[in-house]
C-alpha cells in the first residue's frame, strides 16, 4: 500500500473522510495538565478544528484510548505522584489514581480549556 503522508498545515479535510487519530496526536490535544507542550501542538490543534469544522469522522479504536489513558496517567504519576507512590502499580491502586482526570481540565497552547469529552461530544 502507497503511502499517502500529506502535510498537515495545508491539507484540506472533508466531511466524507474517516480518520483514527493516534493516541499521541490526542495527547497532543489533550495533554495532560503537567506535560510540557511540545511546540507543534498549535498546528495539531488547528488540523482537529479543520477536522471538526470539516465535519470529518472521527474514530478512536479501544487500544489508542487505552494508550491514551495510560500514557496521561504516567504523565501525571511521575510529575506529582512518584514521590507518595514510587512504583505506578501502586499508584493505579491508590484512591488517588481515580481523580487524575477530574482534577484539572487540560489546557491548550491558546489559552482556552476543555476536556476531551466535551469536544468530542461537539463533534458527534
Amino acid at each position: 500500500m502507497k503511502n499517502k503522508a500529506h502535510d498537515l498545515a495545508t491539507y484540506h479535510f472533508s466531511n466524507s473522510e474517516k480518520l483514527l487519530l493516534d493516541a499521541n496526536v490526542w495527547l497532543y490535544l489533550f495533554p495532560a495538565p503537567s506535560d510540557i507542550l511540545p511546540r507543534y501542538v498549535t498546528k495539531y490543534s488547528a488540523a482537529f478544528k479543520q477536522m471538526l469544522s470539516a465535519g470529518a469522522g472521527l474514530a478512536l479504536d479501544a487500544l489508542v484510548l487505552s494508550e491514551y489513558l495510560n500514557r496521561y496517567c504516567r504523565i501525571e504519576w511521575s510529575a506529582l505522584h512518584k514521590t507518595a507512590y514510587p512504583k505506578f502499580k501502586a499508584f493505579r491502586q491508590s484512591p488517588v489514581y481515580a481523580t487524575v482526570f477530574l482534577s484539572r481540565p487540560a489546557v491548550r497552547t491558546d489559552g482556552s480549556s476543555s476536556r476531551m469529552t466535551e469536544t468530542l461530544q461537539m463533534a458527534a
